[in-house]
């Protein structure tokens, strides 16, 4: 189970961390195939060796912004809610086991 620092966020335990080599499960996205698979290549990247949340999706959105330009979000977490604006064709919601990804651009 996780536990929070005082102050800091909640590190995972060993059997928290997520596989790598898991394949990406997509729920909803609608970027096109190129874009798709950078996004999930860039998730699979980050959650190697990383166990917080936060660097994660600080790791996935530096990717994105540096590739693809603009301003880029990226949600990591088990559990959470969002209602996001985002630029068409630019916004992509998956798993990797018990770990979910929202990654989206931002309206300018």
């Amino acid at each position: 189970m996780s536990q929070a620092a005082p102050g800091g966020p909640a590190k995972k335990d060993k059997k928290d961390v997520v596989d790598p080599k898991k394949i990406p499960r997509m729920k909803s996205t609608d970027m096109n195939a190129e874009m798709n698979e950078f996004c999930k290549q860039v998730v699979q990247e980050g959650i190697q060796g990383k166990t917080i949340d936060k660097d994660i999706a600080v790791h996935i959105k530096k990717a994105m912004e540096q590739k693809y330009q603009g301003s880029w979000h990226c949600i990591v977490g088990q559990h959470f809610s969002a209602s996001v604006t985002h630029e068409t064709k630019h916004m992509a919601l998956f798993n990797i086991g018990k770990l979910n990804f929202l990654v989206f651009k931002s309206k300018e």
